[in-house]
């Protein structure tokens, strides 16, 4: 399963249901889960966590419309809930809806949950719309507290490139060379600088 289920507090009952959902979640049998989580929801529909749930299981069977409206309402009830606000940034990433994806994914970086995984995501979709003068900002946002990540600083490196700031670029791609000289997209963007500057 790629979404991970919250428990919030509740009645006893309410505990056991959720772990029932949770352990056939867990396991595999999602149609058990589901039938789990929607008695939860009967009994308490504004539980915290419940329409996450649901969206979590809708999500594992395929469901993505209704995982979305699910984790939709999770954060109508719950906006706090960064866990409902990635799951819907990655599935509109997996969807290529770059702008709607972008919307939930900077909502969590700027919350720094789940930073080095959302980074990449939020990155690759700034990317995909043609927004170089953010994807610029984040990697340099993302520098100051990771100085020394070869990844940020070679995309950083081909995002500069595609705005044109080549010896710019340069200088961030020797570094990402420096700390990870196996890197074949380190190399790739090496070459590709250097034969814009013309130098060997």
């Amino acid at each position: 399963v790629s979404r991970r289920m919250l428990q919030q507090s509740g009645t006893n009952k309410e505990f056991a249901l959720f772990y029932l959902a949770l352990g056939c979640y867990e396991l595999g049998s999602i149609q058990q889960a589901l039938r789990h989580a929607q008695l939860l929801h009967q009994m308490n529909p504004r539980l915290l966590s419940v329409h996450l749930n649901l969206g979590c299981i809708h999500d594992a069977m395929g469901h993505e419309g209704m995982a979305i409206r699910e984790y939709k309402k999770e954060l109508a009830l719950n906006p706090d809930c960064d866990e409902a606000r990635y799951n819907l940034g990655t599935l509109f990433l997996e969807r290529r809806a770059w702008k709607k994806a972008c919307i939930y994914l900077e909502a969590c970086y700027s919350h720094a949950y789940l930073t080095d995984t959302v980074v990449m995501k939020l990155a690759f979709c700034l990317d995909k719309r043609g927004k170089t003068s953010e994807e610029i900002r984040l990697y340099r946002h993302y520098l100051r507290g990771h100085p020394k990540d070869a990844w940020c600083m070679s995309n950083l490196g081909a995002a500069l490139m595609d705005a044109g700031r080549d010896r710019e670029a340069l200088r961030y791609l020797k570094q990402a060379k420096t700390l990870s000289p196996k890197t074949g997209s380190i190399k790739r963007n090496m070459a590709r600088v250097n034969k814009v500057l013309g130098l060997k």
